[in-house]
């Protein structure tokens, strides 16, 4: 109880203190069930409740005009890295890979006669991705820049380039150049920042937007649970809030 209280002086949102309490309680049941509690501790600990409330969800998803922005933008400046960041943000937003499944997608994992990619996912989970023609076609476009580089290197789609037109196929591109890459592609387009995370939310956003239910949209993001895929919906979000500016109260 002692611990809940000291998070919600902190101002800790709701589910992060309920996280924690649900952690406790994990290694106070292995405790007592390894003698190292008695019963009424483990049972102390055990009826602590939650607290209720919820937060403002974070993140956002980004309207087709801002990935317009950012495509053409990597598109007009005619370079390799502009072909390979194109193609990154595009499985991002067009296909709902993670920051970590974008790095670690390999070449064997890209079907090219179904246009489909295999991704590990979290938990170890794999999962068939189909490609849409817009997609398919920036991605194509780097793998056939990737593909012809004479060294054989590492297994990994996405790597990192040099001096603008070397791709070093031994290095492969990490979670954070992706993420800083990322910030400087929005600030070169006049776009709002955003995360990696966020053109995952963008996807998922898209696909509810094209009438898919929530379990189909669950099975594309690879979720366990449709609860976290409903999170994932930013449909609206800012037209909702909009509508309060537009009350004539006198």
């Amino acid at each position: 109880i002692l611990l809940r209280n000291r998070l919600q002086e902190a101002g800790k949102s709701p589910s992060t203190i309920n996280l924690q309490l649900s952690i406790l309680k994990g290694v106070s049941f292995q405790a007592w069930a390894q003698g190292l509690i008695d019963d009424h501790t483990w049972m102390t600990v055990k009826s602590i409740k939650g607290v209720r409330g919820s937060r403002v969800e974070k993140g956002r998803a980004l309207k087709q005009k801002e990935m317009a922005k950012l495509v053409f933008h990597c598109e007009d400046n005619e370079t390799l890295k502009g072909v390979r960041d194109a193609a990154i943000m595009m499985l991002g937003a067009g296909c709902g890979l993670r920051r970590a499944e974008i790095v670690n997608l390999k070449l064997d994992g890209i079907d090219k006669d179904n246009r489909s990619i295999r991704v590990i996912g979290k938990g170890n989970k794999e999962r068939l991705v189909l490609c849409s023609d817009t997609v398919w076609e920036y991605l194509s476009k780097w793998l056939s820049y990737r593909e012809n580089t004479s060294s054989v290197g590492i297994p990994n789609v996405f790597c990192v380039i040099y001096k603008g037109t070397h791709i070093d196929t031994s290095r492969p591109l990490t979670e954070s150049a992706l993420y800083k890459m990322l910030r400087v592609r929005a600030a070169e387009s006049d776009v709002s920042s955003f995360t990696p995370h966020d053109l995952r939310r963008t996807f998922a956003t898209r696909l509810f937007e094209n009438g898919n239910d929530a379990n189909i949209v669950r099975e594309n993001m690879g979720h366990s649970s449709i609860l976290t895929t409903q999170r994932y919906d930013k449909r609206d979000k800012d037209k909702a809030r909009q509508a309060t500016r537009d009350i004539h109260v006198i």
